[in-house]
């Protein structure tokens, strides 16, 4: 068998097979690298101390209040519409009475029939013809019969509804022919000699409120109603100490008199607050807007993404007051740090994250 020692072929392919293998991994480290994600940033300053402060409240309806019947029947007329004003004593609903009637009708005989029994009995009585256990007993049935006819005249009367005071009908709940119960919500009504504000506020302002104080109550806050440019003295009303779950703020309430202009339940207003003449301190904080800030596990966890050396940096942020100029965060930032308010929701902790020039004429709360 022929041999072939020494081949010039095998150290070419060697080297050729070396040479594709360092072409291919030279190709592969290559590759150029992703660029850092871009995003927005802005820098934390102090806030600009003012004494005024408006917030966003709403009109509310001023005692509304749900009118029932006292008895079960079927309606017979409902006497008013939805946004009518009535008076006081106005009925506004009436059931079919032919039951009640019939009953006090029943009621009206037996105790007539009664009365005389008890009249010839006290004659017999006193002629001591009748024992005084026949008349105990024909007294009492007497209170009975009372009692019976003054009941079924008040089942009359409860046939009819109402208006306790002047006010608007807010709703009406039922129809005519309805069968409803007692305590079953008919009309709603509220009152139209006063107009009642809503004002969510948060704790910190809210603990500053004590209703017995006379600068409190001579304090009048100024309610702005919508682009009228109108605006009106108002009073506190009262607050309440259970946190709203949707907003996380409590709830005051101010009301003032009526006014030349139509101002409706629902329509949007705002209040004006001279914070040294109501004698309420606002907590020190940084203003900054909605977009520098996530949302946490619970509903009042915040956090922010604050850029160090290209990198983002995690931070949790306690969150106060919610105004139209952003979120104020009492702690968790300082001035000077740079916050990222772009893409959050891609950031990683210790991500390599690339700013954009900031415009220096851009104030914080105003960047998106």
């Amino acid at each position: 068998m022929l041999k072939v020692k020494n081949s010039p072929l095998k150290p070419l392919a060697l080297a050729a097979t070396i040479g594709l293998t360092l072409a291919g991994c030279s190709s592969e480290r290559a590759e150029p690298m992703p660029e850092p994600m871009r995003v927005a940033t802005l820098t934390v300053v102090a806030d600009v101390l003012d004494n005024q402060r408006e917030f966003n409240a709403s009109v509310v309806p001023a005692d509304l209040t749900r009118l029932s019947f006292r008895v079960d029947g079927k309606i017979s007329d409902i006497a008013v519409l939805s946004g009518q004003s009535v008076k006081r004593g106005q009925l506004i609903a009436r059931l079919i009475d032919s039951t009640a009637r019939d009953a006090l009708t029943d009621a009206k005989a037996q105790y007539a029939l009664l009365d005389r029994q008890l009249r010839r009995a006290q004659t017999l009585a006193g002629q001591d013809l009748l024992s005084q256990a026949e008349l105990d007993e024909l007294a009492a049935n007497h209170r009975l019969a009372k009692a019976n006819l003054k009941a079924a005249e008040l089942s009359l009367r409860y046939t009819e509804l109402f208006a306790p005071f002047d006010g608007v009908v807010s709703e009406v709940n039922k129809k005519d022919f309805e069968t409803v119960q007692p305590g079953e919500a008919v009309i709603t009504l509220y009152r139209n000699d006063r107009i009642d504000i809503q004002v969510p506020l948060p704790d910190a302002l809210l603990s500053q409120v004590d209703p017995g104080q006379p600068d409190n109550q001579g304090y009048q806050p100024i309610v702005r109603v919508g682009d009228t440019g109108r605006s009106y003295p108002a009073h506190y009303l009262e607050h309440t100490l259970e946190l709203d779950p949707s907003s996380r703020t409590f709830h005051m309430w101010l009301t003032m008199a009526p006014t030349a202009e139509p101002i409706r339940p629902g329509q949007p207003v705002t209040v004006v607050v001279d914070m040294k003449a109501a004698e309420l301190d606002l907590p020190e904080g940084f203003t900054v807007p909605m977009t520098a800030l996530q949302a946490g596990a619970s509903p009042d966890a915040f956090y922010a993404w604050r850029l160090e050396d290209n990198r983002a940096t995690r931070i949790d942020v306690t969150v106060g007051e919610l105004t139209q100029s952003g979120a104020q965060i009492l702690d968790g930032v300082d001035a000077g740090d740079r916050l990222i308010v772009t893409g959050l929701s891609r950031l990683r902790n210790g991500m390599t994250v690339q700013a954009m020039p900031q415009n220096p004429t851009t104030q914080p709360q105003d960047q998106q």
